[in-house]
C-alpha cells in the first residue's frame, strides 16, 4: 500500500502505531482534536452565496443534478444524495494549492486544502446525484460548505462514469484569491499538513480520510498516498529511532 514504509520498531507506541501508515489512531495520538479560535466569518456574505446558488438551481435543478466531488464532498456527511459513481474529469488534477486559515488551519498557522487545478491527465472522484426532492437544502450544504471561503469558481464540467458522461458540478481553485498557494513542493505539503490544526480538525485527517476514500472506490491516487505516507513519517516518532 502507498502509504506503508517500512516497519520501525518503537518500543512502548501503541497497537495500531508501529507502522509508517497515516491512521486515525496516529493522528489523534500525535495532533490536536482541534484548535480554536472558532471559525472567522464566511468571506463571501450569505445574500451573495444564497443568489450564486438559487442560479445554480434556476439552471439546473429541475430533476435533481449530479456534483463531482474530488476532497472532502466524497466523505463528507454533510449532504443527502441519491447515487454514487466513481468518475474521471480529464484536464484537471487534485492538487494541495490553497491556504487554509479557517478549517484545518488557523490565520497564526495557516495549513492547505485541496483544489483542482488545470493539468495534463485527469483526476478520478466521485460524483453524487442531489435529487430533486430536498435539492435545495442539499446544494446549499455543498454550496456553503464550498463557495463561503471565496477560494473556488463553480463550474459545470463533463466527469466520465462506467455508466456514461454525466454533467456534473465542481469547485476549481480559484488563482485569483489570495489564498491561492500554485504548485507547492511535496515535502513542503507534508510538513504544513503534519503541523496544522484549526476549527475543522486536523489538516492530517483530512489527507487520511480522503486518500482512504479513493482507494476504497479501488481509484487510489499516488499523490494523495505519498503525502499521507511522508505525513505519517512526520507524526510517528518512531522513525526517530536509530537504526538497530
Amino acid at each position: 500500500m502507498a502509504t506503508r514504509l517500512p516497519l520501525l520498531a518503537f518500543p512502548g507506541l501503541p497497537t495500531g502505531l508501529q507502522t509508517m501508515e497515516l491512521t486515525a489512531a496516529l493522528i489523534e495520538a500525535r495532533t490536536p482534536a482541534r484548535v480554536l479560535p472558532a471559525r472567522p466569518a464566511p468571506a463571501v456574505p450569505d445574500d451573495v452565496l444564497r443568489r450564486g446558488a438559487d442560479a445554480v438551481l434556476a439552471e439546473r435543478g429541475d430533476d435533481g443534478l449530479w456534483v463531482f466531488a474530488y476532497g472532502a464532498l466524497i466523505w463528507d456527511d454533510c449532504y443527502d444524495c441519491d447515487e454514487r459513481r466513481l468518475g474521471t474529469l480529464r484536464g484537471m488534477a487534485r492538487r494541495y494549492c490553497l491556504r487554509d486559515t479557517s478549517n484545518r488551519g488557523t490565520p497564526g498557522r495557516p495549513s492547505l486544502t485541496l483544489g483542482l487545478e488545470p493539468a495534463d491527465g485527469a483526476c478520478a472522484g466521485v460524483v453524487v446525484h442531489l435529487a430533486g426532492r430536498g435539492l435545495e437544502r442539499n446544494l446549499w450544504a455543498i454550496w456553503e460548505h464550498e463557495m463561503s471561503g471565496g477560494l473556488y469558481d463553480a463550474r459545470w464540467v463533463q466527469v466520465a462514469t462506467a455508466e456514461g458522461v454525466v454533467d456534473a458540478l465542481t469547485f476549481v481553485a480559484n488563482p485569483l484569491n489570495p489564498s491561492f498557494a500554485g504548485q507547492v513542493p511535496e515535502d513542503e505539503v507534508a510538513a504544513i499538513l503534519a503541523g496544522t490544526a484549526g476549527p475543522g480538525g486536523p489538516a492530517a485527517d483530512y489527507l487520511r480520510r480522503t486518500a482512504d476514500a479513493m482507494r476504497d472506490w479501488g481509484a487510489p491516487d499516488p499523490y494523495l498516498d505519498r503525502l499521507a505516507a511522508a505525513v505519517a513519517e512526520r507524526l510517528n516518532p518512531a522513525w526517530l529511532a536509530p537504526a538497530l
